[in-house]
């Protein structure tokens, strides 16, 4: 492992009932982008999980090596946070996709971002990712000083459930549990570190915008299973005027003559259809899925820039819907 080359942060599985074990340590699951930070005494380099460079994007951050004490890779968290502490994803979608220097400038200034560390990879040349979980964690706490741009996980050992009410209290979106002695292992989903959600969230691929009287108003999504991409959902297209306008534009150069799914699970009058080549990345909200695997208040949370096409997985629950 090199500093400043592409790393795939480890991944979790998801469970859904909350415990209580010494064998884990609990952290409050943040609504933001995984971001893997490079640092070094001369600068800092920031990633997303498709190997994109996204320092530019925050320049804020840029001083946060000035917080370490060394050369080291970090997994986390990019958050904007609200007056109460509580991640505002909306605010970090609306930075992602602004590109001209003079207004990265000033929405740095109104919606600042900060980077909440929770791993370390590497450290002064030394990869650290073989140690326990525990292990790296208090590398991390003596080498990081907190400030307003960089912080470490909140988090405690044993106790997911107390955690988990308070979660849910806030009205947050769940927490992580870590087993203490686990390594870090890049790029792969494990049971060593788990995800329980206070609300269901899933990331599709829009595959399709519905039109009716010339208007846009439903999206279609959809799901890889295995190499096929399969039409999963379509839901209401009422989002912000800025989403809005990304995928519209987006289609204008990217239109299909043909489906770009090979599977179905709904049926839709391909007619009313414009397809869209299958790249952009949104994530859906629902209170839980109906007796017909159906989406239950779906809302529309944003794109995403972060998360690979081919990384939106259909749960198996729907392989015997395929039609």
């Amino acid at each position: 492992m090199r500093i400043f080359e592409n790393i795939s942060p480890m991944l979790l599985n998801e469970i859904h009932t909350p415990f209580d074990s010494e064998d884990y340590f609990f952290e409050v699951k943040l609504d933001g982008a995984r971001t893997i930070a490079h640092i070094s005494k001369e600068r800092v380099y920031l990633q997303n999980k498709r190997f994109v460079d996204i320092t530019d994007t925050y320049p804020e951050l840029k001083n946060i090596n000035k917080q370490i004490n060394g050369e080291c890779i970090l997994d986390g968290e990019l958050v904007i946070l609200d007056e109460q502490g509580k991640p505002i994803f909306e605010g970090l979608q609306k930075r992602a996709h602004i590109k001209a220097f003079h207004k990265i400038k000033r929405i740095s200034q109104e919606l600042p971002a900060k980077f909440v560390a929770f791993d370390i990879l590497y450290l002064n040349g030394e990869d650290l990712t073989s140690l326990p979980m525990i292990a790296r964690r208090k590398i991390l706490q003596n080498i990081l000083t907190p400030d307003n741009h960089i912080e470490i996980s909140q988090g405690i050992q044993g106790k997911g459930i107390s955690l988990f009410n308070i979660v849910k209290q806030y009205n947050m979106e769940g927490i992580v549990a870590k087993k203490i002695n686990s390594p870090y292992i890049i790029g792969k989903r494990t049971s060593h570190w788990l995800k329980i959600k206070n609300w269901i969230d899933e990331d599709f691929v829009i595959v399709g915008i519905v039109y009716k009287d010339n208007e846009p108003k439903d999206l279609l999504l959809g799901q890889y299973k295995d190499n096929s991409l399969v039409l999963r959902a379509s839901i209401y297209f009422s989002f912000n005027k800025f989403c809005m306008k990304t995928i519209i534009d987006f289609a204008k150069n990217n239109a299909l003559s043909s489906p770009p799914y090979k599977y179905s699970i709904i049926d839709i009058n391909k007619d009313s259809v414009q397809f869209l080549e299958p790249y952009l990345v949104c994530t859906v909200e629902y209170m839980l899925l109906t007796k017909n695997l159906g989406m239950r208040q779906p809302i529309f949370r944003g794109l995403r820039e972060d998360k690979a096409p081919k990384d939106c997985l259909l749960p198996k629950a729907f392989y015997k819907k395929i039609i």
